[in-house]
């Protein structure tokens, strides 16, 4: 390769490169940073604390009890999704009539943001919303499902699992057409089973996207906020404020 087409090459990467220096480099660094201080976000006077902030932090129960929570949240849904996501996109990656048709019904939560989402389902979900509504004309007791501590972070995880599985099940998707047809083809004249096809070609080749499902899911939930925001704004306020009816 001459050294013009290197170059040339080379500077493709660069508005890719500036904007994750710029919106993730650069911010994490930054959050490091501060960390060792105690500033209010608005003045310009920082006092230098040390490791204090990250001492308070290891130290107090209510952080010990969210980092338990998301954790559980996090394990749950990254379990779920990629059995759902390995499910389907092996059912999808067959050629059918309806086969796209179900392949954005699956994809499409992703379209939406997170807070859309969070309203969407808070509406659905609320003591008074449609979903209790439903249980109450079938003779079932209303669930409390983001009032109640149990159900609230169940319901978290289940509105995760519902927006994330059609992003994984691209990611097995991609995997599954990388995949060789003649050795499926080798396979069925040797007369292993569709069971024994799956545990010893299908899943072994999908190491690469089990991998990046696995990643790509247990660090977006850790960074879980937007959605747990907004489904819980309304029982935290409540819970805040001192007016007591």
């Amino acid at each position: 390769m001459k050294g013009n087409d290197l170059r040339s090459y080379s500077l493709m990467y660069v508005p890719g490169l500036l904007i994750y220096v710029c919106f993730m480099l650069i911010p994490i660094i930054l959050c490091f940073y501060y960390a060792f201080f105690d500033w209010n976000g608005i003045n310009s006077k920082m006092n230098f604390v040390g490791f204090d902030n990250f001492v308070k932090g290891l130290s107090d129960k209510q952080f010990h009890r969210a980092l338990y929570v998301t954790l559980f949240i996090t394990v749950i849904s990254t379990i779920i999704v990629n059995a759902f996501g390995i499910l389907f996109a092996v059912l999808l990656n067959k050629k059918g009539k309806l086969t796209n048709f179900y392949r954005s019904v699956f994809f499409f939560p992703l379209l939406l943001s997170p807070v859309a989402v969070g309203f969407i389902w808070k509406s659905i979900i609320n003591y008074n919303g449609l979903l209790n509504m439903v249980l109450q004309r079938m003779n079932i007791e209303k669930i409390q499902f983001l009032g109640d501590p149990q159900w609230s972070v169940l319901t978290i995880a289940g509105i995760a699992i519902w927006q994330s599985t059609g992003f994984i099940i691209v990611i097995y998707l991609a995997g599954l057409q990388t995949i060789p047809k003649e050795l499926y083809d080798a396979a069925s004249i040797d007369g292993a089973s569709r069971l024994s096809q799956f545990n010893n070609i299908t899943f072994p080749l999908l190491a690469p996207s089990f991998t990046m499902g696995i990643v790509f899911m247990f660090t977006g939930m850790m960074r879980e906020y937007d959605r747990i925001a907004v489904l819980t704004q309304q029982q935290d306020l409540r819970k805040r404020s001192p007016i007591r009816s």
